[in-house]
């Protein structure tokens, strides 16, 4: 009964460790993600009424 929640505990510990270790070191496959995702982005216009 108790060996349950200790493991969904312990899966959400190493999942936020992963996390931590990828964004402060990411691996140069994640660094062109980035790139080409803020290249994708990039040409969005964003539309602004005026408040005239």
């Amino acid at each position: 009964m108790v060996m349950g929640p200790l493991g969904m505990i312990g899966a959400a510990g190493l999942g936020i460790r992963l996390i931590t270790s990828v964004v402060n070191n990411p691996t140069q496959q994640e660094k062109d993600a980035i790139r080409q995702l803020q290249r994708w982005l990039e040409p969005v216009p964003v539309f602004r009424p005026s408040l005239s």
